[in-house]
């Protein structure tokens, strides 16, 4: 009694199926994983539309927020920038490579 030469090994992602021969160590066969029926009930459908619609308006809301808040917060830390940049003395330019002749 021998080892396999054969073995079949189900995708986790997918659940296909694979047939590998192990001396080769290649895959012989594959099936396709099964396929599940994407609506059972169009009412149930129809749910899960206007559920997906109003988390995409949750989601538009939270990123118009989110947009108004980065405005606030640039503006903010330009004030503040410019405010620095009054305060502080301005320091006489560089030498330019012209002057030094």
């Amino acid at each position: 009694m021998g080892r396999p030469r054969t073995f079949d090994i189900v995708c986790p992602c997918c659940h296909a199926r694979l047939r590998v021969d192990a001396d080769l160590r290649a895959v012989i066969s594959h099936d396709n994983p099964p396929k599940h029926p994407k609506i059972s009930d169009l009412a149930e459908a129809a749910r899960a539309l206007r559920d997906k619609e109003s988390h995409r308006d949750e989601q538009f809301q939270k990123s118009v927020q989110a947009e108004r808040k980065r405005v606030k917060l640039l503006e903010r830390k330009f004030e503040e920038a410019f405010q620095k940049a009054k305060d502080e003395p301005l320091s006489p330019p560089p030498p330019r490579d012209i002057d030094l002749d």
